[in-house]
């Protein structure tokens, strides 16, 4: 609200100042130059009417009656006798002394001259009745000569000084009016140029505060209007740019968390992989000492030992190669090299490299899925998935010892389901699952055969494809199921004619 009275006041004041100002030089220049313009310009009437009458060898009354019309007396005399032959003041004679000494003195005076003629002011003297004289007002006279002529052409003017008293109390009456009307006017406009900037500076201000909620008005002329647009224009970019900068600021405090948790997870798992191997190693080396130290009397003893230390070796080593292709995939640096083929072809592939498997295990098995099963995407991930499930399964049997494995057309995509007859998971615990060395039994027994990495191994290939996976209770156990993307079937070529 300051700056807007300010700024008012201000125009205002500026606006009565230029009033002032002018009407001050007016009268200036009134009181210095008014009366010598004056002159000057009554001057260049008479000498125009002097130059236009002696241009004719005879004077014609036309023309001199055309110059009176402007306010001129006109006397014109013989050169040689002085004799008056016009006199514009024809009721009014010249008195006797006008022929006998005025007229030969502005001959002489003007013979003289280099122009033909000379230009005085002088205060005309009129005479009573009685004899007695007086002013009947100032004139500018003319006295000039030609060929044939005398000339006395004058013509009266009104006094300088009460034209411009009268012409300046005029003018304060009219300047004090439109003084008033100016500063109701210039309130009036100062208003319309005031009020848009003062909103322009309001919203400026909220924009300095990143509220971008309002907008300048640009139903406005001229500058004003095109400040207002450039503000609109630069709140709408500093909204973008300060909306990318907040979408950008959370995604990285989610980096940061991400790079927490993934830290986390590492520690996490060299702790997991730790004591994890810690029962391996052990029994490795307490096998082997009873071997060294003949605990093993006879030859089936001694391949019970040679067995147990081979087993945990194997299992030592599976859980080291996961972990190392966990490691792979999660590092960022694996390119995927999608290409077409038979979804059909890897799965029955599976199902024969666990079919031996299968069958030791007493495990019901079923499959449900056809061939022409076309997918396009990472071959070898795909197969890792499918290995992962099916090992998971096998491992986790519950009562029943039924697996399943079927696909489903869901749309765009294959979805691949792997059923096993395991107990029902808790739905809070079932987003776990993927997290490596997660396992729903913490024990960490010789029994369990299982490293905890598999799932995360399927959860790291199915991000780097982009395609959807997840798990599900359902009723009798839980169905582990993936995604992958169709492909057209390619055209088989046609036999040759």
């Amino acid at each position: 609200m300051a700056v807007r009275s300010s700024l008012r006041r201000s125009l205002i004041m500026l606006s009565v100042g230029v009033l002032v100002l002018y009407y001050v030089l007016v009268f200036l220049f009134s009181a210095l130059f008014m009366e010598p313009y004056y002159l000057h310009k009554v001057e260049q009437t008479l000498i125009h009417a002097y130059e236009t009458i002696i241009r004719e060898s005879e004077y014609d009354l036309t023309t001199i009656s055309e110059l009176e019309e402007h306010n001129l007396e006109i006397i014109i005399a013989d050169l040689d006798t002085c004799n008056i032959l016009y006199n514009s003041r024809s009721g009014r004679p010249a008195p006797p002394e006008f022929e006998t000494f005025i007229l030969p003195t502005i001959r002489d005076q003007a013979s003289a001259s280099d122009t033909g003629y000379n230009i005085m002011t002088d205060e005309r003297q009129e005479h009573t009745a009685a004899g007695a004289s007086y002013s009947s007002g100032k004139r500018v006279v003319l006295g000039g000569v030609s060929d044939r002529y005398i000339l006395d052409i004058s013509t009266s003017y009104a006094s300088i000084s009460e034209s411009s008293a009268i012409s300046m109390q005029f003018s304060l009456i009219v300047g004090l009016m439109v003084m008033i009307l100016a500063i109701l006017a210039f309130s009036r406009m100062s208003a319309m140029v005031v009020e848009p900037i003062t909103q322009i500076t309001s919203i400026a201000n909220q924009i300095a505060h990143l509220d971008f909620s309002q907008k300048c008005s640009v139903n406005i002329g001229g500058e004003i209007g095109d400040m207002a647009r450039s503000v609109n224009t630069m709140s709408d970019f500093m909204q973008t740019y300060t909306q990318q900068l907040q979408d950008a600021n959370r995604q990285l405090m989610a980096d940061i968390q991400q790079k927490k948790e993934q830290e986390e997870a590492r520690k996490n798992l060299v702790a997991n992989l730790s004591h994890d191997l810690k029962t391996p190693i052990g029994l490795i080396a307490g096998y082997a000492d009873g071997l060294r130290s003949g605990m093993a009397k006879t030859d089936a003893e001694i391949r019970d030992y040679c067995d147990v230390i081979r087993d945990e070796s194997d299992r030592m080593m599976s859980m080291i190669l996961k972990m190392m292709e966990l490691f792979r995939l999660e590092s960022g640096t694996v390119e995927l090299e999608h290409e077409e083929f038979d979804l059909y072809d890897l799965l029955s592939y599976e199902i024969e490299i666990f079919s031996v498997e299968i069958e030791r295990a007493g495990i019901r098995f079923t499959s449900d899925f056809t061939d022409s099963l076309y997918v396009t995407t990472d071959y070898f991930a795909a197969e890792q998935v499918i290995t992962n499930y099916m090992q998971n399964a096998i491992s986790h049997m519950g009562p029943g010892r039924e697996m399943s494995l079927r696909v489903e057309d869901a749309g765009d995509y294959y979805r691949v389901s792997i059923f096993n007859s395991a107990e029902r998971i808790q739905e809070e615990e079932l987003p776990r699952l993927w997290e490596s060395f997660y396992r729903l039994d913490q024990s960490r027994g010789r029994d369990r055969q299982h490293s905890g990495l598999g799932l995360s191994i399927v959860k790291s290939n199915m991000d780097l494809l982009g395609c959807d996976y997840g798990v599900r209770n359902t009723e009798g156990g839980v169905v582990f199921w993936a995604e992958f993307p169709k492909s057209p079937a390619p055209e088989t070529e046609k036999p040759a004619e």
